[in-house]
């Protein structure tokens, strides 16, 4: 008898960041691991992605190639469904579906479904943890999603146990409802590299020159671009000649550019926009440093991909990331200035302490495998105990999977 597990693939339409990547790792995975009678139902909502001139097909091809692989599209516009779905408990989305076994939500949400086991990721509550990171309107809908999304799952998959505690705390949910499942590095994140060849292809698409500190993410405030920037200004020429700041636009970048002309910077800071995920590792080797002051994050997944590219990290003290960096970065307030300047201009001038923060971050990266996330999740789809506690997909209780330390 075939087992059918739907997955929500909308992190997988368009441009990929963070979730999207966590998503393709894990599709990926998952396709290469079924048996022979298990199948992976792609379900998505791609109504607003149609009027930008994205294909679901398309989009999907690269895993609808697989034999084990199928597609389920929902034409309703999103927006409507999740009003909808926030009040109640229509329309389920079995019509799309047909039979399944079981639904992996994997950004927030959780459809109405029949299916005997539920499960939906909450990478973080940071719009809950701290409201002023969005308006009341947006953060009123988010609780409501989430409020929604837990109510119907058995179980709850978040990616640190900062991430966890944050979700029970803010949710009022039993912590053993949530299951850490933290992300991995590609293989293609990696210190082995053509310095001279990776530096010109970044000068010529994104215009990068000379020494630079490196930030990977969107605008959006809880990066804490403000911070880093004058953070940069204030360390003047014992830093990097250059701040490159990776990533798409966020809510935060007009202020971002704002900045950048208040303290002067034009000349030093390069925004680059969305980078193709064949030239982030480069733009991580070939860097100086990495700093990643973020004031919230579920798990930080560029702080693991920069230390797998042998490139020092400085980050936050706070939030998860502690968890996630341990012993092998520079851990500073994000908030204070001088102290972020203070860091840049140590590990940029210091010989010692910048090639120990290489090594050892070389060796934490080693240490976060998709193959463990994908079998984690692979294993909550079948309804098998993970970790040997006890503890089933369609249970009461649920477990953490950690990296090996």
């Amino acid at each position: 008898m075939t087992r059918t597990y739907a997955i929500d693939a909308n992190p997988l339409l368009g441009r990929r960041t963070g979730i999207g990547r966590c998503v393709e790792e894990l599709v990926t995975g998952l396709l290469s691991k079924l048996a022979e009678d298990e199948r992976l139902m792609l379900y998505c909502t791609p109504f607003g992605h149609r009027l930008r001139g994205c294909k679901p097909e398309q989009a999907m091809q690269p895993w609808l190639d697989h034999a084990r692989a199928r597609l389920a599209i929902h034409w309703t516009p999103y927006p409507v469904l999740r009003t909808l779905w926030n009040r109640g408990d229509r329309p389920s989305i079995d019509r799309q579906l047909g039979p399944i076994d079981a639904f992996l939500g994997t950004n927030y949400r959780l459809p109405p479904t029949g299916c005997s086991r539920r499960l939906t990721t909450f990478y973080d509550v940071a719009l809950l943890s701290d409201p002023s990171l969005a308006s009341k309107a947006v953060s009123h809908r988010f609780r409501a999603t989430l409020t929604s999304a837990a109510r119907r799952a058995q179980r709850i998959v978040t990616i640190s146990e900062h991430a966890k505690s944050e979700i029970v705390r803010q949710l009022s949910i039993d912590s053993d409802r949530v299951t850490v499942l933290r992300p991995g590095v590609s293989l293609r994140f990696h210190a082995e590299g053509h310095p001279e060849r990776e530096r010109w292809r970044l000068q010529e698409r994104y215009g990068i020159q000379g020494d630079y500190v490196l930030f990977v993410g969107t605008t959006d405030p809880r990066k804490n671009l403000a911070c880093l920037l004058e953070a940069f200004a204030l360390a003047g020429e014992d830093a990097p000649q250059r701040l490159v700041l990776a990533g798409q636009a966020g809510a935060g970048s007009a202020d971002t550019r704002a900045a950048i002309e208040r303290l002067g910077l034009k000349g030093r800071v390069v925004l680059t926009g969305f980078v193709d995920d064949d030239d982030l590792p480069a733009l991580y080797r070939c860097a100086r440093l990495f700093a990643f002051p973020s004031l919230i994050e579920g798990f930080g997944l560029p702080v693991v991909e920069a230390m797998a590219c042998g490139c020092p990290v400085i980050t936050s003290n706070r939030s998860c990331l502690p968890e996630v960096a341990g012993d092998a970065a520079l851990l500073v307030d994000p908030l204070d200035v001088g102290a972020l300047a203070e860091a840049i201009v140590h590990v940029h001038r210091d010989h010692i302490a910048r090639q120990d923060l290489i090594v050892a971050g070389r060796e934490r990266a080693q240490e976060y495998s998709w193959r463990e996330y994908v079998n984690g999740h692979l294993s909550l789809l079948r309804g098998e105990t993970i970790e040997g506690e006890g503890a089933s997909a369609s249970g009461e209780r649920a477990t953490t999977v950690r990296a090996p330390q």
